[in-house]
């Protein structure tokens, strides 16, 4: 027979909690069960800490629980953390229950580096590619591998940080130096560097699917200027119809200032809740300065995927763009908030400074952020060197 399950909370709450690798904002003890549930591997920690106690305490107003949160969070062993807290309600089934203990067993019994890279990968799917580098980095505590090194390298590609991604490629080619999937992002970094020749060489040597290769021959022909052959391997390459390639034909497009085509191939994208597609869109329309509808269209975005730095990032840029300053510095200072060692967040922050005629902020800032960038230069290049 069906039972009622009584709701804990019982008033309403309009401070959420926001689970740091998800971004996902709950505003009751439920909707927190039910999303642990649903992807516990990224929230351990959280049901672990003391900010989230907290929350159920005096913004939820639930002591009871929240005392037996405390309790709850002390325990060692992680499985008995997240079925201990699973079962705060009963609102899984002891069926569904026993499922996740079998899952978590199973999770438990990899090694510490796979649990890191992960939770990295995961993060790279959620275009999060600064805070996956930290668990890449933590992964490498345990031992230098060519997929952590990969992955390390792909994560500085989306960065725009291309000369870090060749040597760390370079080091994984050692390891694994006949590795098509290496071989090819190798020569990719090596072309987005200006490294053409190196970027020539290896890529025959490359056994990949034609779409891939198309792309890389792309950028070797961009950078050597012949645009027409540069335009038929980026159009040849987004056949295979993944997000990453037609984004690439985009900015080739946005480059030639044809947005026409640009919105054409933007619009084969079927993942319209995407952070990328979303930055891209309100890209293209900052191009062709209409400001209003990229900043609508990155609001609308925001609702859904308030914890995005590559969005209020581009919001702010729009808004600064348009002479909303004051939009701008909101945008930019959440940006920060949310990363605040993200030198494209702090150079964000700077423009909009400057924008706003705050000079002694501004060069304080650009100040800082030039030390920083040193400071991750000289760590970029111990890791390595490590």
């Amino acid at each position: 027979m069906s039972r009622l399950i009584l709701c804990a909370s019982q008033s309403e709450n309009k401070t959420p909690y926001i689970f740091r690798l998800t971004g996902v904002r709950v505003f009751s003890i439920e909707e927190a069960i039910y999303h642990v549930y649903e992807n516990w591997k990224q929230t351990i920690e959280d049901i672990k800490s003391a900010e989230f106690v907290v929350w159920i305490k005096e913004t939820l107003g639930l002591a009871a629980i929240a005392e037996k949160m405390k309790s709850i969070a002390e325990q060692s062993k992680l499985s008995d953390c997240v079925v201990n807290f699973l079962r705060l309600t009963d609102f899984y089934t002891g069926a569904e229950i026993s499922a996740v203990i079998r899952d978590l067993d199973a999770w438990e019994k990899r090694l510490d580096w796979e649990r890191l890279k992960e939770r990295g990968d995961y993060l790279m799917q959620k275009s999060a590619p600064e805070k996956a580098l930290v668990f890449y980095k933590n992964a490498m505590r345990y031992g230098s591998r060519a997929e952590l090194l990969n992955n390390m390298a792909v994560a500085f590609m989306r960065m725009g940080r291309f000369t870090e991604a060749v040597t760390l490629l370079r080091e994984a080619l050692t390891n694994d130096p006949d590795n098509s999937d290496l071989i090819l992002n190798y020569a990719e970094a090596c072309a987005y560097a200006d490294d053409v020749n190196e970027a020539s060489r290896v890529i025959n040597l490359a056994k990949a699917h034609p779409n891939k290769l198309a792309s890389i021959k792309g950028e070797i022909f961009l950078r050597e200027g012949n645009m027409s052959e540069a335009r038929t391997q980026f159009v040849r390459a987004a056949t295979d119809g993944t997000i990453e390639s037609i984004l690439r034909l985009v900015d080739f497009y946005i480059g030639e200032s044809d947005y026409t085509k640009a919105e054409a191939a933007l619009n084969r994208i079927s993942a319209f809740n995407n952070t990328r597609v979303s930055v891209k869109r309100a890209e293209l329309l900052a191009e062709q300065k209409r400001y209003g509808e990229a900043i609508s269209l990155l609001e609308y975005a925001l609702a859904s995927h308030p914890s995005s730095i590559d969005l209020w990032l581009c919001l702010s840029e729009a808004s600064r763009l348009s002479g909303d300053v004051s939009r701008a510095m909101e945008a930019a200072g959440q940006a920060v908030e949310l990363e605040p060692s993200s030198p494209r967040a702090s150079l964000e922050m700077i423009k909009v400074r400057r924008a706003a005629n705050q000079s002694r902020e501004y060069l304080r800032e650009l100040q800082s952020l030039i030390l920083s960038l040193k400071d991750k230069y000289r760590d970029a290049l111990n890791d390595s060197a490590g």
